[in-house]
């Protein structure tokens, strides 16, 4: 017996532990919304009394009403203890889906996304593909909907609340007819302000050259817009297409008032924006090599810059190593600087402790972008960001999905789990919590309102029928 004692004592040991960690649950509360088929949420908007809103799209048959056909778009409204107060579905019998919502003016929210469909909710629709808007009040009635576009395939990419009533979204178009006007070659940038009554156009402004350009991210000002995307010129004889990163401003009334580019020689794409005291942070990738950029580390580099509202660039800094980074989002740091969160490829330059495959990155950077600390998470398989939120006590917690069974991630029974790390105030990892147990847990988006922060995810099964999705949200305990 004295010789099991050894083995014993260890077994209790990681019994204790197990039972620690599983007191130790990281969430206040937890939901699941399920479906017949699939039902998944590809956005979330997070209210001030703790409750949230859900888009994405459904298929099959689920509690928000009857299948429309192919797949519908999804909205739900969450409260604040995670109970669902009502879902719905809309769009019309081809496919349909909603990637952006927002809270109304004067309450309820605005769900944006695109549809196929040319019946059902979707009966002005022009054709192809075309932005489809529902605007529902807080308890759940459609109060419009929408579609915009013209006969080719139009797409909207951001959205912003106007206060003066109304809201601008912009995206991209092919259209030359419907809402918009003729056409300048490829994709066009377009943007538009809608009424808060009924959605109907008050302007709609067409930007571009002869190649692919669109609007991406909406910079708001009390009386004028700041629209970044990209402007590209068509391939010739002696020149393959390119684009460039491209900022116009636009008035009240759709004047354009200044338009600019930025980058260099190569691809550069601007896809986060944080607002900040003297400007707007703007952060991306590129690996254009000019003496307009700073110098490249090899490979797709994240970029970030300070465009000051004048329109200058105040600073600008690319990060990373000798192969390919990407920016996920941007976070301002309580105590100064800015959080990056990132994925990269790398495993030298200014990315150390890489893994062998692609890692979630996470970087701390001072007021005027010089690298104070960088993380890497992840193990010898892929990892993907969704998110990075302050923890209240000085340091972060980072969310993301990962394939590994190694490294920070360790072993589990899914093939792909989702995780939720806590990093210290600089930068070290305290601890590393998987989400999802021996299903396939996928990482969405993790953010914060003055309630909390939520994580919302995707729980998938394959079956005959194909890939079905679960939606996953849980409250962090504070």
């Amino acid at each position: 017996m004295r010789k099991f004692l050894p083995l014993l004592l260890a077994l209790s040991i990681l019994l204790g532990c197990a039972l620690t960690a599983l007191a130790d649950e990281p969430f206040a509360w937890t939901l699941r919304i399920a479906a017949e088929g699939s039902v998944s949420a590809d956005a979330m908007c997070l209210l001030p009394d703790g409750g949230a809103y859900l888009a994405g799209r459904v298929e099959g048959d689920a509690d928000c009403g009857e299948a429309l056909g192919g797949k519908d778009a999804y909205l739900a409204a969450i409260g604040p203890g995670g109970e669902i107060l009502w879902q719905k579905r809309f769009g019309g019998s081809e496919d349909d889906r909603f990637t952006h919502v927002v809270e109304g003016l004067g309450g309820g929210c605005l769900a944006l996304g695109v549809t196929e469909s040319s019946d059902g909710d979707c009966r002005a629709a022009r054709g192809m593909q075309d932005a489809f808007l529902v605007r529902i009040d807080e308890n759940g009635e459609t109060l419009w909907t929408k579609c915009l576009g013209g006969s080719a395939d139009d797409e909207l990419l951001a959205i912003s609340l106007w206060e003066e009533g109304g809201y601008l979204v912009c995206g991209r178009t092919r259209s030359r007819n419907g809402d918009l006007g003729a056409n300048y070659g490829g994709w066009d940038a377009w943007a538009a302000l809608l009424s808060e009554a009924d959605g109907k156009p008050q302007w709609v402004v067409r930007y571009g050259e002869d190649g692919d350009d669109c609007f991406s991210l909406i910079l708001p000002q009390y009386d004028h817009w700041t629209l970044v995307g990209e402007l590209g010129t068509a391939a010739s004889d002696e020149e393959a297409a390119s684009a460039q990163p491209a900022v116009v401003t636009l008035d009240s009334s759709g004047a354009i008032t200044r338009e600019q580019t930025l980058g260099g020689d190569g691809r550069s794409a601007l896809v986060t924006a944080l607002e900040t005291e003297s400007g707007w942070l703007l952060a991306g990738q590129t690996n254009a090599s000019s003496a307009l950029m700073p110098l490249s580390h090899g490979g797709m580099d994240v970029w970030a810059l300070l465009l000051r509202q004048s329109g200058s660039v105040s600073w600008q800094r690319t990060y990373g190593g000798s192969r390919d980074e990407s920016i996920v989002s941007t976070l301002p740091a309580s105590a100064g600087g800015y959080l990056y969160l990132a994925e990269t490829q790398s495993g030298d330059g200014q990315v150390t402790g890489g893994h062998g495959a692609k890692d979630v990155w996470v970087m701390k950077v001072t007021a005027l972008g010089s690298l104070e600390w960088q993380q890497t998470l992840g193990g010898s398989r892929v990892s993907t960001a969704a998110g990075i939120v302050e923890d209240g006590a000085g340091g972060y917690l980072v969310a993301g999905s990962s394939a590994a069974q190694d490294g920070d991630i360790g072993w589990h029974t899914s093939l792909t789990t989702g995780f939720l790390a806590h990093l210290a105030a600089n930068g070290n990892l305290l601890s590393m919590e998987l989400i999802g147990g021996a299903e396939e847990f996928h990482a969405v988006q993790l953010a914060r309102s003055e309630e909390g922060a939520y994580l919302l995810g995707a729980v998938r099964r394959a079956n005959t029928k194909g890939i079905e999705d679960e939606i996953w949200l849980g409250k962090l305990a504070e």
